[in-house]
């Protein structure tokens, strides 16, 4: 068998859908698409920015690194580091060169001058102890540039610099060149020192990276962009994995961090960003136990809404049940609900007329049952022996017949006609030609009995003649025009009978000059005759509406030409067989 799921599944199910499947889709598209789109997005940016910075980088280590070679090579210092006497000779023009040199960078850079001996000590600044040859020992201090200074005509930068001066400030970068006489002689070092205050305001995208570090890939040294206390070998940095020898210049995702890396134009520098993407990873998680809950919320929110939907509608359906079990047990009494649903309050409405539609069709059929029985028995008390009939008009004409009275034979005759015609049941049906041949034999008899005073006039359609129509329509209208409408009225009386094919229609039209219709009649209303005396014309559209179920239109009326029309609409069947199939249907 079949299952049938209950009202309440159904709501709930379609609830479940309607909230499940969006936040499944947005779910997976937050943990699957969103997260390569923001990893994508996050690498494009940072590519970006590590190209500024590294750029940034770029200009400030060529600005400094263009000043040490300009205060190395200048004339006065060379001659200073080079005299014999270099403890008396005046530094005044050295000193007034090197702030020259250092304009506008007094407080952000310092210039640092000693002797290979340490006798000759100058400085923009307060002279670095660090710097003394003659009492620091350099070779314990590996930060220290003086240290690892290998003699050349090169600038070397130093990352791991990072002493205080005397007002408080970071070395950031330091820059150390020899010093040569004319002998090529090593006689002293030009140190510049750039301090992290001239850093601070140029990489604006620090914001962006959680670390920011410079690398020098050649001595394995680092120092943080972000923090300038954390400087010194890659055991400082336990990201970078003590792997110098893999860094290239890229964007890639290892792990939990993103790294973009750019090299620093003409020197042993890169720059490397990294982003730590598990406070990411951890935010997709969030929305995902966000959505979780949400889910499981909506859930418990369809299975209420779904019984508190489905029992309002099921009580309402129920009550509707109900009063259709009470109609099937014979109880017509209305039992009208109100529903606080629209489609409901229309069942209702729909059930209480169709109630009302049925109690006015069982009240119609006992009534038409009553009449149908008091017709019985009229016919039964009014029947008489067909054969003693016939006899007796038969006779009737004989003795007309021989005595030489035409009019009484010919009465005869039509009346016998008629009276077949009434007393054969075998058909309830016969054509337009039949027809008028039996309203032809009604009006002879007619004409005999009120003479030249009744004028008849036929169109009749040739197309028509062979059309099936229900037996006495016709007829019976020539005989009520006649009745009611022309024996009342003094003068000559005039019957034009004309029966037409109108498109796909039958049209039978009966019109007579006589008295019109009484006021009390309702044309529009046949149907309500069948308590008056024109209960023929109401017999009339009751079996047209029978025999065509509806498909007819039977209307009378008086124009203002003061003649009375019944006009009768059917639609065309070409033979009687064709009808009888249809009836007996």
């Amino acid at each position: 068998m079949k299952w049938k799921m209950t009202l309440f599944t159904k709501l709930f199910t379609y609830f479940g859908i309607i909230i499940a499947i969006p936040s499944l889709i947005f779910a997976m598209y937050v943990l699957r698409t969103g997260r390569v789109e923001l990893q994508k997005n996050l690498r494009e940016q940072a590519e970006i920015n590590i190209s500024t910075d590294t750029n940034t980088y770029a200009q400030i280590i060529e600005e400094y690194r263009h000043k040490t070679y300009e205060i190395s090579n200048n004339a006065d210092l060379v001659k200073l580091l080079s005299s014999p006497n270099k403890e008396l000779l005046e530094t005044k023009d050295v000193y007034s060169d090197l702030f020259e040199v250092m304009k506008g960078d007094t407080y952000k850079a310092s210039v640092n001058i000693v002797s290979i001996d340490g006798k000759v000590r100058l400085s923009t600044h307060v002279f670095p102890e660090r710097y003394d040859v003659r009492y620091y020992n350099t070779e314990s201090d590996s930060t220290n540039p003086i240290t690892w200074n290998e003699p050349s005509k090169q600038t070397s930068v130093s990352i791991t610099n990072r002493y205080v001066n005397d007002t408080g400030n970071r070395t950031a970068l330091s820059f150390i060149r020899n010093v040569f006489d004319s002998s090529s002689n090593n006689i002293g070092y030009v140190i510049l020192d750039v301090y992290d205050v001239r850093l601070a305001n140029l990489f604006n995208t620090r914001n962006f990276f959680d670390e920011e570090i410079i690398i020098n890939k050649k001595k394995f040294l680092a120092a943080s962009l972000t923090d300038s206390f954390t400087y010194g070998n890659f055991l400082e940095f336990p990201f970078l994995d003590n792997r110098p020898d893999e860094l290239v210049t890229s964007t890639v995702v290892k792990g939990n961090y993103l790294y973009s890396i750019k090299e620093i134009q003409n020197t042993d520098f890169v720059i490397l960003g990294t982003i730590n993407l598990s406070h990411y990873n951890d935010n997709f998680y969030s929305i995902a136990k966000i959505l979780t809950i949400i889910l499981i919320l909506g859930l418990l929110i369809g299975v209420l809404l779904s019984y508190l939907f489905s029992r309002n509608i099921s009580n309402s359906i129920k009550e509707v049940i109900n009063s259709m079990h009470k109609v099937e047990e014979g109880n017509l009494a209305i039992d009208y609900r109100e529903s606080n649903i629209k489609e409901l309050e229309e069942l209702n409405d729909n059930f209480n007329y169709m109630v009302v539609q049925l109690v006015k069709l069982v009240k119609q059929v006992q009534e038409d049952e009553r009449k149908a029985s008091t017709a019985e028995l009229k016919s039964l008390e009014a029947q008489l022996n067909p054969h003693f009939l016939f006899n007796t008009l038969n006779t009737i004409k004989a003795l007309a017949r021989i005595n030489g009275q035409e009019e009484i034979y010919e009465i005869s005759l039509k009346l016998g006609t008629l009276l077949r015609s009434n007393l054969n049941n075998k058909s309830t049906t016969s054509t337009v030609a039949e027809s008028i041949s039996l309203v032809n034999d009604y009006l002879t008899i007619q004409k005999i009995r009120f003479g030249d005073k009744l004028h008849v006039s036929y169109d009749i359609d040739d197309d028509v003649c062979d059309v099936v129509i229900p037996k006495l329509i016709i007829q019976p209208l020539v005989e009520n025009s006649l009745k009611h409408g022309l024996e009342p009225k003094i003068g000559d009386w005039f019957i034009d009978i004309k029966v037409k094919q109108v498109e796909s229609r039958l049209v039978i039209i009966v019109t007579d000059n006589g008295v019109g219709l009484p006021p009390d009649f309702d044309s529009n209303n046949i149907r309500l005759l069948g308590n008056t005396t024109h209960v023929g014309l109401y017999n009339i559209y009751r079996r047209l509406d029978i025999h065509y179920n509806g498909d007819m239109s039977f209307k009378i009326e008086t124009g203002d030409d003061d003649l009375t029309r019944a006009e009768i609409n059917l639609p065309l069947t070409s033979t009687i067989a064709n009808l009888n199939t249809s009836l007996d249907s």
